[in-house]
């Protein structure tokens, strides 16, 4: 999910069947243009893109990336969407608000799920409290906390469903009762763990459901038709969808590819028609004059995480990871990793993040981290966990980056940085993708590079992560402060007050060290003319491709 999403870098390469892409920069995202392609050359709108990553699942209260919000929206529909970084109606039409801002009331629109079924209240109700029941372990349940009693159903201090505060009040009424009043929650709905499931479905294919296309129901544009895991994911026009009539693509077929190399050449050669550029892609695509690189920002930002279950000494010394924070060059580190493209990371809560009646970092300035390191202070912290470890030679310093196989070159940027500034080694910890997710979910490492996309346009979908027994705190972290911080901003009405406890929070967890930031991600890409009403923000899926159009039609 960039909702939610556990952070990916993607190497998207889109492919557009007898079509072609032109594109224009905005700000927060990019979308494509009118295209100029012929629009009667005839047959199916055909749109084919890639993922470097396997999509892990299509269940969609235990969807935990990015992959499965970009896809999962499009297949089961919420009861809103985000379009361009704003939210707009979904499965539900329209939505009342409380005086005090606490209760939301929605009415759904007539809408069915692919097999005929009208698609109801009951459908949400059932599919929300599924997502907080703790027999589901779903590892986003932490996002339903804003919901009355969602985080002590969850926690299993009250047992009985029924007290969450959700309820369907007839067939196509669906009401929800807050915690505290806040404009974010409607961004937090959008995303793929709220989405609808029928009942019957889970209960006729228990643990397999969702397992193959055949064994779950779609109410979004598409429906799903064929997944073969780590190969190929397609998907079709779904003619039961409200708005089928404004859905233009018969067919969208997702490949998985993992090599950059590849893609590059994919798109080169004519194949495909879209090209995320990355490292020496970049840096050729941005002299060409007669290339024109759009931009937009992703959202993500990149960390290492030290587990502080580690039974390496050095790893939960504070004293050796401020060394590790203060010695990191992060300027140097993005000129080697993406040629400048991104940005040394300053904080964790990025700048397109709103706050109040602002960005959040214009109401909370932060800069906490410097772009250049400051290798004297960073030897001074390395000296005194020597000390205190008894270790005299900084040659015998060395701990394991666990790193994804995608990444293994920015892991060996990161080894040469920390090498040359402290003279400590780096060991590479190199593991696919899904199984250095399972290993930092289960705190299996002693170092880790991972990274997050906002699941929501607010700061705390990058703060209450970190909480203790977090489902997606992969550093292992505890500290009653900070998730005292984090319960009293999710508790309070005044919003001030709860963007300066969100403050102090990001400055506890940083003065911790246990989660070190130093990359922000920019996306650049190179298109071709030819598509319609397709768009890339840093809050949604990513890209978004419900609307859009081939060949002009």
């Amino acid at each position: 999910m960039k909702k939610g999403r556990i952070f990916v870098s993607l190497l998207m390469s889109l492919v557009i069947v007898g079509s072609s892409l032109t594109g224009c920069t905005y700000k927060g995202g990019t979308p494509a243009a009118t295209g100029t392609a012929d629009a009667g050359s005839g047959g199916k709108q055909v749109l084919r893109f890639v993922y470097s990553v396997d999509i892990p699942n299509f269940d969609p209260q235990l969807a935990n990336s990015m992959v499965n919000q970009t896809v999962g929206t499009t297949i089961i529909e919420g009861l809103v969407r985000l379009r361009e970084g704003k939210i707009v109606p979904g499965a539900a039409e329209k939505w009342d608000v409380s005086e005090d801002g606490k209760t939301y009331t929605f009415h759904l629109r007539d809408s069915k799920w692919s097999d005929g079924q009208p698609v109801t209240a009951n459908d949400f109700e059932y599919a929300i409290k599924r997502l907080c029941d703790p027999k589901t372990a779903a590892p986003y349940a932490y996002a339903s906390f804003y919901i009355q009693n969602a985080e002590e159903i969850n926690s299993g201090k009250i047992k009985d469903l029924n007290q969450l505060g959700v309820k369907a009040l007839d067939d196509k009424t669906l009401e929800i009762k807050l915690k505290a009043p806040g404009k974010y929650i409607l961004s937090v709905l959008a995303g793929t763990n709220f989405a609808p499931v029928r009942k019957d479905i889970i209960e006729k294919y228990g643990k397999d459901f969702a397992a193959a296309p055949d064994k779950m129901v779609y109410n979004g544009a598409f429906t799903m038709t064929n997944w073969t895991r780590q190969k190929e994911v397609d998907l079709a026009k779904n003619p039961n969808y409200w708005d089928a009539g404004n859905v233009k693509l018969d067919e969208v077929n997702i490949l998985q590819v993992d090599n950059g190399q590849t893609m590059v050449n994919m798109y080169e050669s004519g194949d495909t028609d879209m090209l995320d550029l990355v490292s020496a892609a970049y840096d050729k695509y941005k002299k060409d004059s007669k290339q024109n690189v759009l931009y937009y920002d992703t959202g993500s930002v990149e960390y290492m995480l030290f587990n502080a279950k580690s039974s390496n000494p050095l790893v939960t010394n504070i004293n050796f990871r401020k060394a590790i924070a203060c010695g990191f060059d992060r300027a140097e580190y993005v000129k080697l990793s993406s040629k400048d493209l991104n940005l040394p990371a300053e904080r964790l809560i990025l700048p397109d993040i709103s706050g109040v009646n602002d960005k959040f970092n214009k109401e909370h300035p932060l800069h906490y981290y410097p772009a250049k390191a400051d290798v004297t202070k960073a030897k001074d912290y390395l000296a005194k966990a020597m000390q205190e470890l008894n270790i005299s030679d900084p040659s015998k310093v060395s701990f394991k980056l666990l790193i994804n196989d995608a990444y293994k070159t920015y892991g060996e940027a990161i080894q040469a940085i920390l090498k040359q500034n402290l003279g400590i080694t780096v060991k590479l910890d190199i593991a696919p993708y899904a199984d250095q997710i399972d290993r930092c979910l289960k705190l299996n490492y002693d170092v880790a590079c991972q990274g997050w996309n906002p699941d929501y346009d607010d700061p705390m979908t990058y703060l209450d992560l970190w909480v203790t027994g977090g489902t997606q705190n992969m550093a292992g972290t505890s500290n009653p402060e900070y998730d005292k911080l984090i319960q009293e901003a999710k508790s309070t009405a005044d919003q001030k007050t709860r963007g300066d406890l969100m403050a102090q929070a990001e400055k506890m967890l940083l003065d911790d060290s246990y989660v070190m930031p130093y990359d922000i991600g920019r996306g650049a890409y190179v298109v071709k003319p030819g598509v319609k009403d397709m768009y890339r923000y840093f809050v949604g899926a990513n890209p978004d491709f419900v609307y859009t159009s081939v060949n002009g039609k």
